[in-house]
């Protein structure tokens, strides 16, 4: 399985973690050893690497960001409200635990991937110098094995703890049954309280690119996508979401948000984009049970 998307997403990180303190949005340190070509990124700069990124992707960079300074704002409120497991299910090559913390917090991180992608990370991570990542790593083959009883063998677990789920930029990858699957195991090996959240792609993106971004952006990052094996095969319309959770398990809609309405947030006045600029094409849910 290709690693392509996750890298891509690393470097948007490593971008932002470059930029002036004031007007920062996350901090990365780690994103740099996840990509080809961070080295030239540090020596041109925030400033240099936003725009290269930019020119190939308008608008991405800052629905990337604005996604990955959401979910670290829920992952620190859910924590102070007493979860003390967060699983991150296709987590991909962020750093997650290690960047916000969770280890000194008491909070125990699972990581759930494909094997392949996993070794690759794992691999990538025994080099980074002078890191502490006490994650549990969760090898899954989701074609043939199902994440709950994989959860389930892993000792540290516990199947009835307050617990935060993590599905990023993961959705559009997987066909809609795989995710009420899901839905249903996580459902199935978690306490009450638990926080459920994934981002999805508007499912307007098939009719109406124009209204959620530059189209040929739109459509060159799908193209991408499925260059390397990773075609965008499921969208969701808003109005299906609590039908979606309803059918699967006992998580209910909190919120289901915008890219625009995150990224306004996020970003300070200085940094804001025209909104014909943005891309929108993604939304974000939060549920609980």
């Amino acid at each position: 399985m290709s690693d392509s998307t996750a890298a891509g997403v690393a470097k948007a990180r490593h971008i932002e973690s470059l930029a002036p303190e004031a007007t920062r949005i996350i901090d990365d340190p780690y994103a740099q050893y996840f990509y080809f070509g961070a080295s030239l990124v540090n020596l041109v700069g925030h400033g240099a690497g936003l725009w290269l990124f930019d020119m190939l992707m308008p608008g991405a960079h800052e629905m990337l960001i604005a996604r990955t300074r959401c979910i670290d704002d829920l992952v620190q409120q859910e924590v102070e409200n007493g979860a003390c497991q967060v699983v991150l299910l296709g987590a991909g090559y962020d750093m997650r635990g290690a960047r916000l913390n969770l280890a000194e917090k008491k909070v125990k991180v699972f990581e759930v991937d494909q094997p392949a992608v996993q070794s690759r990370k794992r691999e990538k991570v025994a080099a980074i110098p002078n890191l502490s990542n006490p994650v549990h790593f969760v090898p899954v083959d989701f074609a043939c094995q199902r994440v709950d009883e994989e959860l389930s063998k892993v000792a540290d677990y516990d199947p009835k703890a307050k617990t935060l789920i993590i599905l990023e930029g993961v959705s559009q990858y997987i066909p809609g049954e795989a995710m009420l699957t899901t839905l249903k195991a996580m459902d199935g090996v978690t306490g009450p309280g638990t926080c459920f959240f994934f981002s999805y792609v508007d499912e307007r993106i098939q009719r109406e690119a124009a209204q959620l971004g530059d189209a040929k952006t739109v459509q060159k990052i799908m193209s991408m996508a499925a260059s390397v094996g990773e075609p965008w095969i499921n969208f969701y319309a808003q109005s299906e979401v609590p039908g979606l959770l309803e059918a699967s398990s006992k998580f209910r809609l909190v919120s289901d948000v915008s890219a625009d309405e995150i990224s306004k947030k996020s970003f300070p006045l200085e940094r804001q984009i025209p909104p014909e600029k943005l891309l929108v094409i993604e939304r974000y849910v939060v549920a609980r049970k």
